[in-house]
């Protein structure tokens, strides 16, 4: 279910329009190479998205643990 929603986050269709259509079109027309960025942009967000959920629980449990 999440997967699904994050096919129609609207963030998420932002940044790879930007992406593509700022950074690796004007530079980029092969395909195999434009599904290579497709992927590298696609593992970057969801590190991303990891790290940012990494940090938001190691601040629960600072903020918990120091005002508690």
């Amino acid at each position: 279910m999440g997967f699904f929603l994050q096919l129609v986050n609207v963030k998420i269709i932002i940044y790879g329009l930007t992406m593509f259509s700022a950074y690796i079109l004007p530079y980029e027309s092969r395909s195999y190479m434009l599904f290579f960025f497709a992927v590298y942009l696609m593992v970057l967000g969801a590190l991303g998205n990891l790290i940012w959920a990494f940090a938001g629980n190691v601040l629960k449990r600072f903020y918990t643990s120091c005002y508690s």
